[in-house]
């Protein structure tokens, strides 16, 4: 850029007018600084390309779906970004904080938590790291809501020192266990002494959130409940963990960072085992095979197949994501006489496509081999459960195992009847995508995606219209009913009211009209209530006469003078 900008400045130069000895000089001193800065950038440059682990810059930004080698950016704290090395080409590595993460804590109302359950070690080093935990500040668990406590924590630093530190912890407190926990055994059942209570929550480093906790009840040193627990932590993991491997990106989307010894429980003693977890590699969608480079069996006879189960990280998208076919795949099912489907391929394999929407973001459209080889579908015998390829409900409902079988044919053996079971039940705690595993006659164990919707606020029933075949007749607006009005008793001596039109019966004539009355009478000017004697007629009359008279006999007078 430097030395596009000084090219820039000389050819300005020759064109514009002759410069004198002060514009001169100033330029010199300018392409002598700009000089430095040439010869300082040029040996950044040769520094960083000396770099053998230096990417192109050209695909620096790129992040392709699936790239297993992809890791998400970890913001240092500010001790920890500062320059500490010797300039020999190792940076120095800074000790590690023994401060122990932060988990926000459950419960129910009036159950108070154990202090220890706020704290968990995210490192091989804290967990060697002996943490003594106490409420300085207990949270108020007496009514249902949020709040907080503040936890004290103490322990011995790498140069021995004792560290005695307090940190906030939120608190959510809850009616009941299954408003925040997926519950496993009745402990109703279980006599309190002989109950062992096995508390497992998958915390997210990333968000800093508990994204799932699951409670499981048994018996102390029942084997089979300790058997099925397994079958459960097993599962669980698959969710968090293909595998359960470390490392390997679970069915929901995230890897599981450290297991917190949760195969080395004996189920003899209450135990809280926090799982940590991280989202993949990529918050983008991308695709993943459902079945483990299996084919699919799933009822695809019907079109029942939804696409989210082809998503590889449903679990940890943004809620409100929807995901839908562009191009649903179809299949020719044409059987052969074994009654296996003769090509198991999409016949549209190369239009296949999936839209994902991300609320605020723009649509991502996934298409390709891997999605088509992903649906290759298979024919299986009677004996075999055919099963939905997901299952819809809302929070706080769990579906019936049942209802994730679309077609089963048992066979006729009495003595092995066919079972159905959630060894994994779907978290119905909150809204989104969850995995449930179905055990199919305690051998067989196959995923069902479910999606978890929100409830919604009950509405008030709407006012029910009048039946319109029968509706209610207005009033004529040129006969308005009149009010009734209030009696008003007849002067001493005045004979009965007779009704005049336009007024009501009982008002007397010369009452004033109430406002409420007709618009026909209601200006009509009020007459007085009796009529007095009408003598002013009677006196016009007598006058008029007497002028008349008056004027007969001047003419009169008039005329005789003439004669005379």
């Amino acid at each position: 850029m430097v030395s596009r900008n000084h090219g820039g400045a000389s050819s300005n130069l020759s064109i514009h007018k002759p410069i004198d000895v002060k514009k001169l000089t100033l330029g010199v001193a300018s392409v002598a600084l700009g000089t430095t800065f040439i010869l300082a950038n040029s040996t950044i440059a040769h520094a960083d390309d000396a770099n053998p682990n230096q990417g192109s810059s050209d695909n620096s930004a790129i992040v392709t779906n699936g790239d297993a080698n992809q890791e998400p950016a970890v913001n240092l704290p500010a001790s920890q970004s500062d320059d500490d090395s010797d300039h020999t080409g190792e940076p120095s590595v800074p000790e590690e904080n023994l401060d122990p993460a932060i988990v926000p804590i459950s419960t129910v109302v009036g159950q108070e938590p154990a202090a220890n359950t706020a704290i968990t070690p995210t490192s091989e080093m804290q967990r060697e790291t002996d943490y003594q935990a106490s409420w300085k500040q207990a949270p108020d668990v007496s009514k249902v809501g949020t709040t907080t406590g503040i936890v004290n924590v103490q322990y011995t630093d790498f140069e021995g020192q004792a560290i005695n530190k307090d940190f906030t912890v939120p608190v959510n407190v809850f009616a009941k266990e299954s408003d925040y926990a997926t519950i496993y055994g009745d402990p109703a059942s279980i006599p309190a002494s002989d109950r062992v209570q096995t508390v497992i929550r998958f915390y997210d480093l990333a968000t800093g959130k508990v994204v799932e906790t699951d409670i499981i009840y048994m018996k102390r040193g029942d084997d089979a409940q300790q058997i099925a627990a397994s079958d459960t932590i097993q599962y669980l993991e698959e969710n968090y963990a293909r595998y359960a491997e470390p490392g390997l990106t679970g069915r929901l989307g995230y890897e599981m960072v450290d297991s917190g010894r949760l195969n080395s429980l004996d189920y003899t003693s209450n135990k809280v085992v926090t799982v940590l977890v991280k989202p993949s590699h990529t918050q983008k969608p991308y695709i993943t095979d459902p079945n483990d480079n299996q084919y699919l069996r799933y009822d695809i006879e019907k079109g029942n197949l939804d696409p989210a189960i082809f998503i590889g990280n449903i679990g940890t998208l943004p809620a409100g994501t929807t995901v839908k076919w562009l191009v649903a795949p179809k299949w020719d099912l044409t059987k052969d006489d074994r009654g296996v489907y003769q090509n198991p391929y999409p016949t549209n394999q190369d239009d296949i496509a999936i839209e994902v929407d991300i609320p605020g973001k723009a649509p991502v459209i996934l298409k390709g081999q891997e999605l088509s080889d992903a649906c290759r579908i298979s024919s299986f015998d009677d004996n075999t459960p055919i099963l939905k390829s997901s299952l819809t409900t809302y929070v706080g409902e769990t579906p019936d195992v049942q209802s994730a079988v679309a077609k089963y044919t048992p066979d006729d053996d009495p003595d092995t009847p066919a079972t159905f079971k959630w060894t994994v039940k779907p978290n119905v705690t909150r809204p989104g995508y969850s995995y449930a595993w179905l055990n199919f006659s305690g051998s067989q164990w196959f995923p069902v995606l479910v999606h978890v919707l929100a409830k919604t606020a009950p509405q008030p029933d709407p006012v029910q219209p009048t039946d319109p075949t029968d509706p209610v007749q207005p009033t004529d607006p040129t006969t308005p009913t009149q009010p009734r009005q209030p009696e008003v008793p007849a002067q001493p001596g005045q004979p009965e009211q007779q009704p005049v039109a336009g007024r009501s019966v009982s008002q007397p004539q010369g009452q004033p009209q109430l406002a409420n009355q007709s618009v026909q009478v209601s200006h009509q000017q009020a007459a007085p209530a009796q009529q007095l004697p009408q003598t002013g007629n009677d006196h016009a009359a007598g006058a008029l006469a007497g002028l008349g008279l008056v004027s007969l006999l001047g003419m009169f007078g008039l005329k005789k003078r003439k004669v005379d």
